[in-house]
């Protein structure tokens, strides 16, 4: 196939009457898409995943790396308060494989329509290696910061982190041991609602891709408070004894992957204390006090060496 025939088969991929279709006035087709203004602020983000760094092809489906890539995007436009609308994708892929392209985009279409979003443009080159931007573009009335937490505000989150890192242990050591944590690896299932619905009382909030404590970090440094997490809180939460169970059988620390394990996507926020966070779909795990030493504590627990990833 040539690269215009590639382009329009794309193009079907990602063509819908999405939530928000009524805001775009041309996709896909031209030098560049046009949306209608909005009286409502923007949300603009963007990731990108490299092949080797990111992802690996003999762990994931390209489906799979597709949907993943774009849940990232999507997730830190609910973190900000916002609604995601459209997303811009750029990827590159060995030459001769096109119909690796198409299996990406099926899976960034399937995981974009889990939120009513819609592809509306992007760009397409070669390389050695997949390589896959993506930019979501979406409104809020109420930007929700990291800078927002106040002292006397509980920590919450919308569920137990550390599946992803789970299952990424059981890829490492050609272990099956999980079929849920390989699939939270590969593709973890956002609470989309559940961050939408939090925003309402949120005074600052992210979403957990390098690690809970590295988050909470984020969170204690742009509010010059201190969070506050407690572990007996954490392993209250739903599923704690089934990730534990795992970290024993295959001899691996459950709690490292619960407090420093990424790409989890749970979102971790800050609300009053006296906010109804459990009717939004959140967990007390903590609370934020006075700045003190460091930006986060662990209570029960001794702080784990890494707190979470990091690129450099």
């Amino acid at each position: 196939m040539n690269e215009s025939e590639i382009l329009e088969r794309i193009a079907r991929i990602f063509a819908r009457d999405g939530r928000y279709t009524k805001d775009l006035i041309l996709g896909i087709g031209d030098d560049g898409a046009v949306i209608s203004a909005t009286d409502d602020p923007l949300v603009l983000t963007t990731d990108c995943a490299i092949e080797g760094i990111h992802f690996k092809r003999e762990w994931s489906s390209l489906r799979e790396i597709g949907a993943k890539v774009a849940a990232a995007n999507l997730a830190d436009v609910y973190a900000m308060g916002g609604v995601p609308k459209f997303l811009l994708v750029a990827a590159a892929i060995p030459k001769g494989a096109s119909n690796e392209i198409f299996e990406l985009a099926e899976g960034i279409a399937v995981e974009a329509d889990l939120v009513g979003a819609q592809v509306i443009g992007g760009d397409l080159s070669s390389s050695e290696k997949i390589m896959i931007t993506i930019t979501a573009v979406g409104t809020t009335t109420k930007p929700i910061k990291r800078s927002g937490a106040k002292v006397g505000d509980v920590v919450v989150v919308t569920g137990l982190t550390g599946w992803s890192k789970a299952g990424l242990n059981l890829l490492q050591k050609g272990l099956t041991n999980s079929d849920k944590a390989i699939s939270q690896f590969k593709k973890p299932n956002l609470p989309y609602s559940s961050a939408e619905k939090l925003a309402i009382v949120a005074n600052s909030m992210c979403d957990v891709s390098d690690g809970l404590l590295a988050e909470a970090n984020h969170i204690g440094k742009a509010s010059s408070v201190t969070l506050e997490i407690d572990s007996e809180l954490i392993s209250k939460l739903a599923e704690f004894s089934e990730i534990a169970t795992l970290g024993r059988e295959i001899s691996s620390d459950h709690w490292e992957w619960i407090l420093s394990g990424g790409e989890d996507h749970q979102f971790l926020a800050t609300v009053p204390a006296n906010s109804d966070y459990e009717k939004h779909g959140a967990f007390k795990i903590g609370t934020v006090k006075a700045h003190g030493k460091t930006y986060v504590e662990l209570v029960g627990r001794a702080m784990p060496n890494e707190v979470g990833f990091s690129h450099f």
